[in-house]
């Protein structure tokens, strides 16, 4: 508090909410990635924004990060279905942090890889 001036704490985040806000966002990720809109995917993203895929250079920004996203439509010939799974949330004021786990199925909904992601914002 500084001297004639009353602050104010900022109200607490409620992280149920939040994390179940976030992975109705990572269903809908999911959803425009396996129907191969790279659009929609990309709305998500901070014009900023820089993308770390495992085995591929960084990408940095949107207009680098859709040719990314569609490069990995382009390549899903097996018709893999991708899904992710929000595991953890650290937040305050300014930042939220995703935790989360991947999961890649065949065709026959068989799992085929699994990954880690994490995701700033």
């Amino acid at each position: 508090m500084q001297a004639g001036r009353v602050t104010e704490a900022a109200p607490a985040l409620d992280m149920t909410r939040l994390k179940t806000d976030m992975q109705a966002m990572e269903d809908a990720y999911a959803k425009a990635y396996n129907a191969g809109d790279a659009n929609s995917v990309v709305a998500y993203y901070a014009d900023d924004a820089t993308s770390m895929v495992s085995n591929e250079p960084s990408s940095v920004g949107k207009a680098v990060i859709i040719q990314a996203v569609q490069k990995g439509i382009t390549e899903n010939t097996g018709k893999h279905m991708s899904s992710f799974e929000v595991m953890d949330l650290f937040a305050d004021r300014d930042f939220l942090i995703e935790t989360g786990k991947s999961t890649v199925k065949d065709s026959t909904g068989a799992v085929i890889r699994t990954g880690k992601y994490m995701s700033l914002f």
